[in-house]
């Protein structure tokens, strides 16, 4: 019932883009706890594990609160240097 909590309240926080990254870390966090508990395939929490993993790396997209709260994420790649 708990795991059944959690996992809503996770959900509810990722389709509104709150606190996205601790959102997905704790739904992969809960799906493999009760995963190792028994209550499901090990393979089964496998697909929706590696999902929250990259929705927990590539954070809060353009139209989430994280978005509107903090502003969006720039990711700055520096030139590369000349090799002589």
């Amino acid at each position: 019932m708990a795991a059944a909590i959690a996992s809503g309240v996770c959900g509810l926080f990722l389709l509104v883009g709150l606190w996205t990254p601790a959102a997905a870390a704790a739904f992969a966090v809960v799906k493999l706890v009760v995963s190792a508990a028994g209550a499901g395939a090990t393979w089964e929490a496998i697909c929706p594990v590696t999902i929250a993993a990259a929705v927990a790396l590539l954070g809060p997209g353009a139209l989430s609160v994280d978005c509107r709260l903090y502003g969006p994420r720039e990711i700055v790649i520096p030139p590369a240097e000349k090799r002589t």
